[in-house]
């Protein structure tokens, strides 16, 4: 069917459906995007994992990297023939959460629940006393190195002179961070400094 829908198309313009798939992969210094577009064939439809065909067949996806996502980043494929915009999405920092870290945070979740978009997480409500008040600032960073921070910025924030210091530079990472990473760092202050985050909790 590919080859004679091909064919076909090379004389007329036959407009195909298809549904968009992304995968991403997250990693601390970057985001990998895998995109499939799936004709819309029921006999084509299954669940795709991230692969890669050797150089010399080709792709069944578009592959793009992301270091920094920031406020987000819009996604768009263009027609060929006259630039027609025919796909677009947003991604959000807040879309793209680790599965395996929702499911290891889901026991002991934060206090704040991530359906309440207009709530802060408890880290935000309460970071003015978490920089003045966390002593073991490294044993909190090594809890969080691999998982929620990269080298580069574990080492940033440990070269910081004090710990008030070190917390803020730790602050100044986690503004683009989803809940689920808040979620890490409120796991590793209560794990590090449960006194304090009980005290915290019942202000």
């Amino acid at each position: 069917m590919g080859v004679l829908l091909r064919k076909i198309h090379s004389f007329l313009s036959i407009p195909v459906i298809s549904s968009v798939l992304l995968y991403h992969r997250l990693h601390p210094e970057e985001v990998n995007f895998h995109l499939y577009l799936l004709p819309s064939d029921c006999t084509i439809e299954k669940e795709l994992e991230l692969c890669y065909r050797s150089p010399g067949k080709p792709q069944l996806f578009s592959e793009f990297y992301v270091d920094h996502l920031g406020s987000g980043i819009r996604l768009q494929i263009k027609s060929k023939n006259d630039a027609t915009v025919v796909w677009e999405a947003l991604v959000k920092s807040g879309d793209l959460r680790p599965a395996a870290t929702l499911v290891s945070q889901a026991p002991t979740a934060s206090p704040s629940p991530p359906d309440a978009p207009n709530l802060l997480h408890f880290v935000d409500q309460h970071r003015a006393q978490l920089v003045a008040r966390v002593t073991s600032v490294d044993a909190v960073l090594d809890k969080l190195h691999g998982q929620v921070l990269s080298e580069e910025q574990y080492e940033r924030v440990r070269a910081e002179p004090t710990n008030p210091d070190k917390m803020r530079k730790l602050f100044s990472f986690s503004k683009s961070w989803a809940w689920a990473c808040k979620d890490q760092l409120y796991q590793a202050l209560k794990e590090t400094h449960p006194h304090l985050i009980v005290d915290l909790g019942e202000k």
